[in-house]
């Protein structure tokens, strides 16, 4: 693995198992108690944890070595220690990119997800169907827009901004004052900071013309992959679009032939949004003529849709197959797709050559700095690797000076559970209510170092025994992203104490506890 833009290099070793069985998950309503309005919130109330086996031919596999849980489980100010593989952060982003990012792309990306999530709600409200069709999308752009937001939040905190302000300086100094290096190894931030003043006016097109373009509707995603894999698979594959290289086909080929069920009622409704925004966005970016015609975004909408049959996936592979077959198509999607090509095109070589070779070049050269000041006191950005975070227990303080507590407990579960979804708790634990210690930590939180990729990874205590299992993070921990802070910032994980409490006493599960290695009763 490169870390520190090629500074260093690991070498992972992986077991990989492919024969998982469950052994136990709890019910929908406890494992997502609350809702999506509580996801990346905190406190928490979540038994948000299964168990898996692995299996090797057939049989349960050999695991000598393994974590064992904490009889007495987590207490306040415990070390704690959180084992994951974090996806990407951006810890590396200069000063002017965390300032564009607060002034331009977060909003518009917020604007966009809002208005969708309005879109939806209407749709949802018409019918039972409707609030089936556009249930996952409303749960998917709530939390986009949640985590978007928390880190929009994070970023118009003037203590976040001044602290990477002040490091960027001290590492600028220190490179601009080093023989090797000097004052033009030390202009990478200026580079950096007038390419991105050169993009902004960019940024808004380039989000609704191509990258995320048509949120919401499948098929116009599906109708603009199989324009783009048929194009792109003709060329060698160094120079295709990075997602359509061999590496990366069979992930695109599987979410692209999926005989997942499309609405089209939905369909209609998010096409129908989006030719609202291409309206706004103007002519000048947009082809709207040769797209609208004479007719209103609705209409239009209706037609792209109706005239697709891109719902067959046996029509996919075979338009995929050939480009000149995609181009002659009367496929309602395909020919939107086609309409929206070239200025996307335009604005995705622009893009490249503005900010990604920028991003890439800028980022390992001050990734290489960082390493060559600080050496591996300061540890690389997020890789989707394995990584050792270490932290505490502890309370904070939220945004209002109001103390939170370390943990949950049994008790505020119950006093927020209501007859209603989705606070409505399941039939057993409400029989089970009066077995269970109202005082007993459910959820707990630390200041380790998380991010998305840390969900479902142990949190151990300083002996090596298990004390939690990561499920989340509050919204003070978005902007972790950027910067990391252990002031209001919290991991969220499920306290060891309150699973082996349920699993005695509300699922009964003594076999399962005693391969634990936690007693039975």
């Amino acid at each position: 693995m490169k870390l520190f833009s090629g500074e260093r290099y690991d070498l992972y070793q992986y077991r990989k198992y492919t024969d998982l069985r469950l052994v136990f998950a709890p019910e929908f309503g406890i494992a997502f108690f609350g809702g999506d309005a509580e996801h990346s919130t905190y406190q928490r109330y979540d038994l948000d944890i299964a168990f898996l086996r692995a299996y090797e031919n057939g049989k349960g596999a050999d695991t000598p070595q393994f974590l064992k849980w904490s009889i007495e489980g987590v207490k306040d100010a415990d070390v704690v220690f959180s084992a994951g593989n974090p996806g990407a952060t951006s810890r590396l982003a200069t000063a002017s990119q965390l300032a564009f990012y607060r002034d331009y792309s977060l909003p518009i990306t917020l604007a966009r997800l809002q208005t969708r999530i309005e879109a939806l709600r209407i749709f949802a409200a018409k019918s039972p169907d409707n609030l089936r069709s556009a249930g996952r999308l409303l749960s998917d752009y709530g939390n986009a827009y949640k985590s978007n937001a928390g880190k929009l939040i994070g970023l118009k905190e003037d203590r976040l901004m001044a602290r990477k302000q002040n490091f960027e300086r001290k590492l600028r100094s220190s490179v601009e004052h080093d023989p090797k290096l000097g004052t033009e190894a030390g202009k990478v931030w200026d580079e950096v900071a007038t390419a991105y003043k050169n993009w902004t006016p960019f940024e808004k097109p380039f989000e609704v013309l191509e990258r995320p373009a048509a949120q919401g509707s499948t098929l116009f995603q599906i109708a603009r992959q199989v324009l783009r894999l048929s194009e792109e698979r003709a060329k060698p594959n160094e120079q295709r679009l990075p997602e359509f290289r061999d590496s990366a086909l069979p992930s695109l080929e599987l979410s692209l032939y999926s005989p997942a069920p499309i609405d089209e009622s939905l369909e209609v409704s998010m096409v129908t949004h989006y030719l609202e925004e291409l309206k706004v966005l103007g002519d000048k970016e947009a082809p709207l003529k040769a797209i609208l015609g004479a007719k209103t975004p609705q209409a239009a909408a209706e037609e792209f849709v109706h005239t697709s049959k891109l719902k067959d996936v046996a029509e996919r592979k075979r338009l995929a197959a050939d480009h000149n077959l995609v181009l002659k198509t009367e496929d309602g999607m395909i020919r939107l797709a086609r309409l929206l090509e070239d200025p996307a095109r335009k604005l995705l070589k622009k893009h490249e050559e503005t900010i990604e070779a920028l991003e890439t070049s800028s980022s390992e050269r001050i990734a290489q700095y960082r390493f060559k000041v600080f050496g591996v006191n300061d540890y690389p950005d997020a890789t989707f690797t394995p990584r050792v975070t270490f932290g505490s227990v502890k309370a904070y303080k939220d945004k209002t000076e109001a103390p939170v507590p370390f943990a949950t407990t049994f008790g505020g579960l119950y006093h927020l559970a209501d007859i209603l979804e989705p606070y409505k708790l399941p039939q057993r634990w409400i029989d089970g209510k009066p077995s269970l210690d109202m005082v007993m930590p459910f959820n707990f939180v630390s200041t380790c170092d998380s991010a998305g990729g840390n969900s479902g990874n142990p949190a151990v205590n300083q002996n090596g025994e298990i004390i939690g299992i990561s499920f989340d993070g509050n919204i003070e921990s978005l902007a972790l992203t950027y910067l990391y802070s252990d002031e209001q910032a919290r991991a969220v994980h499920a306290a060891t104490q309150g699973i082996v409490e349920v699993l005695r006493k509300l699922y009964k599960t003594p076999q399962l506890l005693r391969e634990l290695g936690v007693p039975a009763t």
